[in-house]
C-alpha cells in the first residue's frame, strides 16, 4: 500500500513538473509576440514603448529564473534520500508550494503587461 502511494505520489509530481513546463513555454512564447508587437508598432510614443519593452525584459528574464527552479525542483524530486534526515515529501511539498506560489504570481503580472501592451498598440 505505501508502495502504491509513493508510485501515485511521484507520478503526481511528474505531471506537475511536465504542467509547469507546459505553461512556461507557452508564457516563453508569448512574451515574444509581445516583443514583435513592441518592434511593430509605429506609436510616437517612444517612451512609453522603451519602458514596456524593459518591462518585457524584465518578466523574460524573471520567466527563465522560473525555469531553472522548476528544473531544480525536477532534480529535488527525483533525489534519492536514503541517508537524509531530511523528510523528502515535506521538503518536496514545501517546494512545489513556493513554486507555484510563483508561476502564479508571475502569470498574474504577466496577463496585466500583456492586457497594457495589446491595448497600447491596438491590437
Amino acid at each position: 500500500m505505501n508502495q502504491n502511494y509513493d508510485k501515485d505520489y511521484y507520478s503526481n509530481l511528474s505531471y506537475e513538473i511536465r504542467s509547469w513546463k507546459s505553461s512556461l513555454k507557452h508564457l516563453e512564447n508569448e512574451l515574444m509576440f509581445i516583443e514583435r508587437q513592441l518592434e511593430q508598432t509605429d506609436s510616437p510614443a517612444v517612451s512609453i514603448i522603451l519602458a514596456m519593452k524593459k518591462r518585457t525584459n524584465s518578466l523574460k528574464n524573471l520567466l527563465q529564473n522560473l525555469k531553472l527552479e522548476v528544473i531544480s525542483y525536477e532534480h529535488l524530486s527525483e533525489s534519492d534520500f536514503k541517508n537524509s534526515s531530511i523528510d523528502p515529501k515535506e521538503l518536496i511539498e514545501e517546494e512545489q508550494m513556493d513554486l507555484s506560489k510563483k508561476l502564479e504570481e508571475f502569470q498574474k503580472s504577466f496577463k496585466f503587461h500583456k492586457t497594457r501592451v495589446l491595448h497600447f498598440t491596438g491590437r
